[in-house]
């Protein structure tokens, strides 16, 4: 959503926030310190053994001595080489994707990472709960919201984006946002699942406008349940 209004709307100002510190801090890095984080991805090596070894870093206490491009380089690493790409974190906040034996990932796409970076320019970067940006935002605001979307089943429970979870009072607490985002005139849009409570929920304001669509996911352990997935997205106007 970001990148494709950067580049159509280059004349907004556009304001990219998140809890996950880790992310936050790779937009960071790769909007101002890019050739860096590029330099240290290329040292990077595709065997399980370095991979548990880069991925046990944040259970060291030497691991917020790293540097922010250090950092940023293990979260992209991780990604590109981890099952699936799949960011998931235990209780203590520690990554615990197992390594995902790919033969020949991706880990350094330079030019993805340059007009990234480019894209980033004049973006405003933060990190804190959404719901403090609620005063600092009125009625020309655009917000789009997309939180861990609430499983449709026990297998396809992926909601261990931060240490903290994102269970059902976190959802609940979401939708009341989005409420006191419609008495303040703010515009929003919002993805998630087609789980059916979370479906009846938003459907049961009258202010909202709630479609289902069909997104593509790659984030299975079985392959036959890769695939077109319904989900639903929430709007606030027409």
């Amino acid at each position: 959503m970001l990148f494709s209004l950067v580049r159509k709307c280059p004349d907004l100002r556009f304001w990219l926030n998140d809890s996950n510190l880790e992310l936050i801090n790779a937009y960071r890095v790769v909007q101002n310190n890019v050739d860096a984080l590029i330099e240290s991805l290329e040292k990077h090596q595709n065997t399980p053994e370095y991979f548990y070894q880069i991925r046990a870093l944040d259970r060291e206490r030497c691991f917020f001595a790293l540097s922010p491009v250090e950092r940023a380089s293990r979260m992209i690493y991780l990604n590109k080489t981890c099952f699936n790409g799949l960011f998931r974190v235990n209780s203590k906040g520690q990554f615990n994707t197992p390594f995902g034996n790919y033969k020949k990932p991706n880990i350094v796409s330079e030019s993805t990472l340059r007009a990234c970076a480019k894209a980033l320019e004049n973006v405003k970067i933060t990190q804190f709960d959404y719901s403090e940006s609620l005063d600092m935002l009125d009625k020309q605001s655009f917000v789009y919201l997309d939180p861990p979307y609430e499983p449709i089943s026990e297998s396809s429970s992926f909601r261990s984006y931060t240490n903290t979870g994102f269970d059902k009072a976190e959802q609940i607490r979401l939708f009341e946002f989005c409420q006191r985002l419609t008495k303040r005139k703010v515009k929003f849009m919002l993805s998630n699942s087609s789980a059916p409570w979370i479906k009846a929920l938003y459907e049961k304001e009258e202010a909202f406008n709630v479609i289902t669509v069909s997104a593509k996911r790659s984030v299975n352990s079985q392959g036959h349940g890769r695939g077109p997935v319904p989900e639903i997205i929430v709007r606030n106007y027409r």
